[in-house]
């Protein structure tokens, strides 16, 4: 068994890390000059092939870890199978950044935004592992969440398969995973 609270600690500082890193490829290119509001948003322009992947994937990383910090235990220790999971889940956490930087630089390559949905969704199944292997109070959240996970999932695998642009921005869905199962569970009650 293992103490809880060290593997929330490390798992709270690899997401915080990882979601400042992502920053750090926006960057305005040597020799640009801003004189009026018209340079302003012309180089606010350049840059958006760098801004939209940041935001989708910091929405992706806090969404990620608001659904972790939501699981209620049920005890101090976490099991070896929580372990398990937790690791490649914090592995593909860190690698969010160079997949981020990947997709911001080489948009239209489709294995690119293959890269990038591979990476979310494998961090998403490892999750649904963890969850499983968390010995939660509330297993009604856990359904939630696994339904929104699956949901996500076919979403931005058929949107990959459209194209990699639109498999990039179906991935803000993964923003609305908590909402999207609560009001299908409402649709069907």
């Amino acid at each position: 068994m293992y103490p809880r609270h060290r593997l929330d600690g490390l798992g709270d500082a690899i997401y915080g890390v990882a979601m400042t890193l992502l920053v750090l490829d926006i960057r305005i290119p040597d020799g640009v000059t801003v004189t009026d509001n018209a340079g302003f948003f012309a180089m606010l322009h350049g840059l958006s092939p760098h801004l939209v992947p940041y935001v989708i994937s910091f929405i992706v990383l806090s969404s990620g870890w608001l659904a972790a910090i939501r699981i209620v235990h049920r005890g101090t220790q976490a099991s070896p199978a929580y372990v398990r999971w937790w690791r490649p889940h914090l592995l593909l956490v860190t690698l969010m950044p160079f997949s981020t930087m990947l997709l911001a630089r080489f948009d239209r390559a489709p294995l690119v935004a293959a890269v990038y949905a591979v990476n979310v969704g494998l961090m998403s199944l490892c999750a649904w592992f963890v969850a499983e292997a968390s010995e939660a109070e509330n297993m009604a959240d856990l359904a939630e969440r696994r339904l929104g996970l699956i949901v996500i999932i076919a979403l931005s695998v058929g949107a990959v398969a459209l194209s990699p642009w639109l498999g990039t921005w179906a991935l803000l869905i993964y923003a609305l995973k908590g909402w999207l199962p609560r009001q299908l569970a409402k649709r069907v009650s």
